[in-house]
């Protein structure tokens, strides 16, 4: 077994040094008609206006964010993403009332200032460690600026038109359904002893060989991917179709063999939180269920075995590094994930090093900072604690009041994707991923009441 990574930084150098001709690269070439067809397929909605395309491109492309879906450091659906709010700007812009909303933008304003504090007065940091404004850290803000525009605008528009969430979730499964082909495709290449770019071996615990299909590498495409299955599990329980039934099926199956420790904890995660939440159906289809447990309960070992040494290591990484940080204080600074790493960093920084996401979340001669709920506050510092309490009764308060209400099978796989989300924000340093809030606009907004539901034979208008 061999490793391959991505000899280019972007999708200029992919065709300039014509890399997009070998069969190493047959997957990512692939991936690019995928991509063009999928945002073909989105512009030629007559259901959504112009800049409501640009932000659906944005939400459910997240997982073409590799190399070859790049320029200049910015991903496809990242551009999208600042395209929809520059043309919400210029459509007399304006945010609305809802506490989503209201919640992002101060968040944002407060962590701007936070940052501004902290960098302008250095005696609130120890040792006189400087805390730089680069370009970087103004882009990570600016991406904070387009996840709130998007928001706000999808959002608007679920509220007035609910049934608009089916176009959405269509648009979903078949986003999905590429970057599963992608992968599939990469697996093939792999089989006919050629090694595809994007092929990683082992990486710490992990054994065997995985891919990075449409994203950086397996970890990442494991944290883009996975939030797709709350919105899947919607659309699938708004239209059982074939094809969904189907996409859904090798969903589970690539996240099975794609190894990746995180994307096998979120699934855990989203699955556990599945059957919680659809706990009184699955006890009220005694024959389906007793037939879906059986298939599991045979199907499952057999996996397992065929793949014991991958599934094994996964197991051990989540828990050695997951839930215990590591084991001794060289693996701890490896993991990033232990108390002991939080502590030097307040130690460090009493008052926070101002927010940086995962691309500054690390500070020179310091080990690595990977936990989220770690990373969260070493940032933001004291003002974290007062953020987090607030998001945690922000959620916590909307998925009571939604479970109190009879629901449809649809809104409870919202409510899934909504409930994972701040398990995912304790685990990893993704809090303004795209895909993540997706349930939750629609929880917070898809009826304009909590208490309606979806009507979705109603016929879509155009929107133009």
């Amino acid at each position: 077994m061999t490793e391959l990574r991505y000899p280019f930084d972007s999708v200029a150098t992919f065709f300039l040094n014509e890399h997009y001709l070998s069969v190493q690269a047959l997957h990512l070439t692939i991936g690019l008609v995928f991509l063009i067809l999928l945002i073909t397929n989105i512009f030629i909605d007559r259901g959504l206006s112009l800049t409501e395309k640009c932000f659906v491109v944005y939400f459910v492309c997240q997982t073409f964010n590799g190399p070859a879906f790049q320029f200049s450091g910015i991903s496809v659906p990242e551009f999208f993403g600042a395209l929809g709010c520059l043309l919400s700007i210029g459509r007399k812009f304006s945010l609305t009332k809802n506490p989503l909303v209201t919640f992002l933008s101060a968040l944002l304003f407060l962590m701007i200032f936070h940052f501004l504090l902290v960098y302008l007065h250095t005696d609130l940091l120890s040792q006189s460690q400087s805390i730089s404004f680069s370009t970087v850290r103004f882009f990570l803000f600016l991406k904070i600026v387009v996840l709130i525009g998007a928001i706000n605008t999808l959002g608007k528009r679920v509220r007035k038109q609910p049934q608009i969430t089916e176009n959405i979730f269509s648009h979903t499964n078949i986003a999905a359904a590429a970057a599963i082909c992608i992968y599939l495709i990469q697996t093939v290449i792999y089989q006919m002893d050629v090694t595809p770019y994007g092929t990683f071996l082992n990486a710490g615990f992990s054994r065997g060989v995985s891919f990075g299909a449409t994203s950086i590498e397996r970890g990442h495409f494991a944290k883009q991917f996975l939030p797709y299955f709350p919105i899947l599990l919607a659309g699938l329980l708004e239209n059982r179709s074939n094809l969904r039934i189907l996409i859904f099926m090798f969903f589970i199956f690539v996240t099975l063999i794609n190894f990746s420790a995180s994307g096998f904890a979120f699934l855990f995660l989203y699955s556990a939180i599945s059957c919680y939440v659809f706990r009184k159906s699955i006890f009220s289809r005694r024959i389906e269920s007793i037939i879906f447990l059986s298939a599991a309960c045979f199907t499952t070992p057999l996996v397992f075995m065929m793949f014991f040494d991958q599934y094994s290591a996964m197991v051990a990484k989540i828990v050695e590094v997951g839930l215990k940080g590591g084991g001794s204080m060289a693996s701890v600074d490896a993991s990033g994930r232990g108390i002991s790493v939080l502590l030097r960093y307040i130690n460090e920084f009493p008052f926070g090093m101002g927010y940086g996401g995962s691309t500054l979340r690390n500070f020179q001669n310091f080990p690595e900072n990977n936990q989220g709920i770690f990373a969260f506050i070493s940032q933001l510092g004291p003002i974290s604690a007062f953020i987090i309490a607030l998001y945690l009764y922000f959620i916590f308060f909307f998925i009571r009041r939604t479970l109190k209400a009879k629901q449809s099978g649809t809104m409870k796989a919202i409510i899934v994707g909504v409930a994972a989300q701040p398990f995912i924000f304790g685990i990893d340093i993704l809090w303004f991923q795209p895909m993540l809030w997706l349930p939750v606009v629609f929880l917070l907004f898809r009826s304009g009441s909590l208490n309606r539901q979806l009507e979705p034979n109603l016929p879509i208008q155009s929107h133009q």
